[in-house]
């Protein structure tokens, strides 16, 4: 039983109908040049010349990048300068504003208004309630880069650099990519010239719950039949395990950080529970393997070949529930 009532709330989740994406991006509606002005270097001119891209990399550190819930540095992984926000300044007024309007616009496309180069990577979550990441690519004269962003199985490949790319324009337009902090992310290799971005953590500031959307208020009715049936079972199991579509870290785990089709998912479970006795609880889950391995050729200095090195037989598999967090 414990597995029908499981595929009954997996075959209902999966029907959510939800508003946006993992990843949205394109030219920048509107011209707004932020008034950069670095360190040591003075005013920078747009679209960035070779001189004053030399002097910026002069001031800059290689960038770190996020593993699992640490933050490392590894050029084989992120080749790319970066500058300390105390290294620079962007003296534009108004440029505030374009900021303002990319984020609203970026947080209706992921769907969280509902009411160098880089080999794939996720960002870390560097700020309490940070969900995402949005940059901000300023006019340069450049070819490669392309960015490609991964999520559950879907792929989104993103080329702003020179006449061979999709937008033509990058001498004079600004592109502002916006995508969650668990996707799996890549920048190919810039081939020719200079490419020069602006990095945005985008932090959730949600409080509390959030309305189900009125095209998924008939899931409502349907979780809280199948939660009702479940609590007169007695043969039903105690609990209930559901993974969410995104990933999350161990601080990361909170009902209002949580993103696009999780934060609906979970509101209509929590909107059925309030009139049900099941109670709604988020976690982390782990998965352990173990048993027993065999040589079947492992080459000690190529660890893909560690594979033919696990034996299927005996597996035992283990799954552990930590970090438990309840709804306030």
């Amino acid at each position: 039983m414990t597995d029908d009532y499981r595929e009954e709330i997996e075959s209902m989740l999966d029907s959510i109908e939800h508003a946006g994406s993992y990843v949205h991006g394109g030219p920048v509606k509107f011209a707004c040049n932020p008034g950069l002005d670095v360190n040591s270097v003075g005013p920078i001119g747009l679209p960035l010349s070779k001189q004053q891209a030399e002097a910026i990399i002069a001031q800059c550190s290689l960038a770190p990048f996020g593993r699992k819930a640490d933050t490392v540095l590894d050029t084989t992984v992120r080749n790319t300068w970066q500058l300390d926000p105390s290294q620079f300044s962007l003296n534009n007024t108004e440029w505030q504003d374009c900021i303002d309007a990319l984020v609203k616009e970026a947080s209706v496309q992921l769907g969280l208004a509902e009411s160098g180069f880089f080999l794939p990577h996720r960002d870390t979550e560097k700020e309490e309630g940070m969900v995402g990441t949005m940059i901000v690519m300023l006019p340069s004269d450049y070819e490669g880069g392309q960015l490609i962003v991964k999520h559950d199985g879907n792929e989104s490949v993103f080329d702003f650099g020179g006449k061979k790319g999709q937008y033509t324009t990058n001498f004079v337009d600004d592109f502002a990519p916006a995508f969650y902090a668990d996707c799996l992310h890549e920048i190919r290799p810039v081939t020719k010239g200079y490419r020069v971005c602006l990095s945005y953590n985008l932090i959730s500031r949600a409080s509390g719950p959030v309305p189900v959307p009125i095209s998924n208020l008939s899931l409502v009715d349907r979780a809280i039949d199948i939660f009702t049936r479940w609590g007169f079972d007695t043969a039903g199991p105690a609990k209930i395990v559901y993974v969410l579509k995104h990933k999350y870290t161990e601080a990361g785990v909170s009902f209002d950080n949580l993103k696009n089709h999780d934060r609906v998912a979970v509101q209509l479970l929590r909107q059925a529970a309030n009139v049900t006795s099941v109670d709604v609880l988020l976690a982390k889950i782990t998965r352990y393997e173990s048993g027993g391995a065999e040589d079947y050729g492992c080459d000690p200095y190529e660890l893909s070949s560690f594979l033919n090195f696990i034996s299927e037989e005996d597996t035992e598999v283990e799954y552990k529930l930590t970090h438990w967090v309840a709804a306030d």
